[in-house]
């Protein structure tokens, strides 16, 4: 049996995820990926089943990764609503500026939707902002009725920014920005 290379997988990976960013789904072949990788078409069959296998590890290890990034931003479960939520946009803003064509493709939706293990990656990654926001509430900084709909506000500003940004954005603008929104949107003071 042959050895895998772990190097060699994330090359593929990497490779997918410029194509599969550049072009629909249903325009990239196999061949594509083998040539952009500079390998066999036959490596790929060593780590993948096919083009949609490898599409969706490309997306659930992406999830997985987007998570671990902003969790590890938010790592003090201590510090107040504003912290915590800075480092949750941090981590997304990062993580999409780190890794822009894997970011493009995680959040195209296509052929993923109901998969049980991007949906609970993406329950985790949405639980990271809701949990912070309701930490707010309990601790009188935010008011936000509903955290769950802030939440999916938040990931869908930061992806629609990225993906579609104005000219002359800059991470740096897009992140203080967003937690103006936020602060005048959930502040406690926002709402007396």
């Amino acid at each position: 049996m042959q050895r895998l290379d772990p190097a060699k997988r994330q090359e593929i990976l990497d490779a997918a995820a410029r194509l599969f960013a550049a072009r629909p789904f249903h325009e990239v072949r196999l061949d594509d990926v083998a040539a952009e990788a500079r390998i066999g078409k036959g490596t790929i069959y060593l780590y993948f089943e096919d083009k949609e296998g490898l599409y969706l590890s490309l997306i659930r290890e992406g999830m997985s990764r987007l998570v671990n990034a902003v969790e590890a931003q938010m790592e003090n479960p201590c510090a107040d609503v504003w912290d915590r939520l800075a480092a949750a946009v941090e981590g997304l803003i990062g993580f999409a500026s780190r890794f822009p064509d894997l970011f493009r493709v995680m959040r195209s939706g296509a052929l993923t939707a109901d998969d049980p293990e991007l949906q609970r990656s993406r329950r985790e990654l949405s639980g990271l902002i809701e949990r912070a926001i309701r930490d707010g509430n309990e601790a009188g900084q935010t008011a936000d009725p509903w955290p769950e709909l802030t939440t999916q506000f938040v990931l869908s500003f930061v992806r629609g920014a990225v993906l579609y940004p104005p000219e002359g954005l800059t991470a740096a603008t897009l992140r203080h920005h967003l937690m103006v929104v936020l602060r005048r949107g959930i502040a406690k003071e926002a709402s007396a």
